[in-house]
């Protein structure tokens, strides 16, 4: 994992925190987990939505490259984390298919479009149901390619109309980079969204130690 936000505590936080809840037993350990993950679930949201402004993908696609870890009783920390041991999607980047043969797509916004795909490996978006096995237009869409050389190679956009396998050869979906490095321009962004999630962990701090003043003391 690529850490992108952490939440936690300093010191001063602490101590401040012990002696307004010094008569409240367990005050601590329930109240400092619950503001620090209420915290990163709006972290994850913000850097979803920072990385969106910057990286050609939907903001549903983003958020599921990002991981998070929950704070607990015997640790204060929560994380926001970019996924790096799975890579994204082709598909996810914008990509479409050309008359002309191939696939274009863009990583980020503001960069250039890339193009692949020739006739020795054709480059084509479908939908398959079993990307491994062969083509069959019922279920998953990527960009694929064909993992022989094949001068037969069905052109792009092929569709069988019954929708079912002609030949069995194997299909390769194509893969970007990881959420690790795809979200790399979006870093400036990340450490803004760092500064205002510290601010959002006090607000959330504090109203947590108000609920516990208004609880009777001694209560569980």
């Amino acid at each position: 994992m690529a850490k992108a936000l952490t939440i936690d505590v300093n010191q001063a936080q602490f101590r401040a925190l012990k002696n307004t809840l010094a008569g409240f037993p367990g005050g601590l350990a329930r109240g400092m987990p619950a503001a620090i993950n209420k915290t990163t679930r709006s972290g994850k949201t913000k850097v979803a939505r920072g990385i969106f402004g910057l990286i050609n993908m939907k903001l549903g696609d983003i958020k599921k490259g990002i991981d998070t870890k929950k704070a607990n009783r015997n640790k204060w920390i929560g994380e926001v984390n970019l996924i790096d041991t799975k890579r994204i999607p082709l598909i996810q980047f914008g990509a479409r298919q050309l008359k002309r043969g191939g696939v274009k797509y863009k990583i980020t916004r503001g960069g250039a479009a890339q193009t692949i795909g020739d006739d020795v490996f054709p480059v084509f978006i479908a939908t398959v149901k079993n990307h491994k096995a062969h083509y069959d237009y019922d279920g998953h869409e990527g960009v694929f390619r064909t993992k022989k050389p094949r001068t037969d190679a069905h052109p792009p956009g092929w569709k069988d109309p019954k929708g079912k396998p002609s030949s069995g050869r194997k299909l390769l979906e194509l893969k970007g980079p990881s959420p690790a490095v795809a979200f790399q321009e979006a870093r400036p962004a990340m450490v803004k969204v760092e500064r205002e999630m510290h601010q959002v962990f006090m607000r959330n701090l504090s109203s947590q130690v108000d609920r516990f003043l208004k609880e009777p003391k001694g209560k569980n």
